[in-house]
């Protein structure tokens, strides 16, 4: 999540854990210059490696510890 959903979450809906990570992965809309399909694909693509490449870099450190 973003800082200001981190933020939200916090103030709107009681999330209180000591226990989450921010990974400033930015939802597609806030990319202004996605103006087509193959663009939107490709950031589409892009953020969910990002997501995977964060989600097996917990999984290792849950693992571990």
């Amino acid at each position: 999540m973003e800082r200001y959903m981190y933020k939200f979450c916090r103030e709107n809906l009681g999330f209180n854990s000591r226990e989450y990570e921010i990974w400033d992965i930015r939802d597609l809309d806030k990319f202004p210059n996605l103006n087509t399909d193959l663009e939107r694909m490709k950031k589409t693509e892009e953020t969910f490696e990002r997501i995977k490449e964060k989600v097996d870099g917990l999984i290792n450190k849950l693992q571990t510890s």
